[in-house]
């Protein structure tokens, strides 16, 4: 027998907190879900809204989180598609389908009577597992494709992604990198490491 999912509703500070310390089995597969990305769309978007960061619980272990905001009797995920290719709900991997019912559930005791999500991946959890499991509670689900998006696999240096361009696509790209050079001292750096990238968020 399944030990039950507790719901809970946690801070930004929260999240980026279980998020630098890696201590959870959360699969962060999307750019657009990453606790300091809210945030800093919270903090310019969200006036007049509720945040409604849903965590599930199972005997303490954290397994998924859902990053909502409430309008009036809808919820949404926290970012908008003008400044967000595609969002998703974060899982473990072993207990996507236990967390999508528990949060879905727990919508309808808050008295939410629709769930509008925006642009997803096709293999994203929120559209390959969410649709059937609302469908089977008695829910009304409707989906349709919103745009086209292109992307190609990337090689693994810059000189291999350059030969992969024509001519004028390199050129273009090395006066675009001139500009950006000739507008200020412009540097990156590699961080590979989670101790790293905490530190540097700090």
């Amino acid at each position: 027998m399944k030990k039950k999912i507790v719901i809970q509703t946690e801070s930004f500070e929260r999240i980026e907190s279980i998020f630098l310390n890696n201590d959870s089995d959360l699969d962060w597969n999307c750019l657009f879900v990453l606790p300091q990305w809210l945030k800093t769309w919270w903090d310019l978007f969200g006036e007049n809204q509720d945040p409604e960061i849903l965590a599930g619980y199972r005997e303490g272990k954290l397994i998924g989180l859902a990053p909502l905001r409430i309008q009036e009797t809808t919820a949404r995920f926290i970012g908008g598609e003008n400044v967000c290719d595609y969002q998703d709900i974060i899982t473990a991997s072993n207990h996507r389908s236990g967390f999508l019912i528990s949060i879905l559930t727990h919508l309808k005791e808050q008295g939410i009577h629709a769930l509008q999500l925006g642009t997803l991946r096709p293999e994203s959890v929120s559209l390959t597992r969410l649709p059937d499991l609302a469908e089977q509670m008695g829910y009304f689900v409707e989906s349709h494709q919103a745009a086209f998006s292109y992307e190609i696999a990337l090689p693994r240096t810059w000189e291999s992604y350059l030969s992969m361009l024509n001519g004028k696509q390199r050129h273009e790209i090395r006066r675009k990198i001139r500009r950006l050079n000739e507008a200020g001292h412009v540097q990156f750096r590699v961080l590979e490491r989670w101790e790293d990238i905490s530190e540097q968020v700090k």
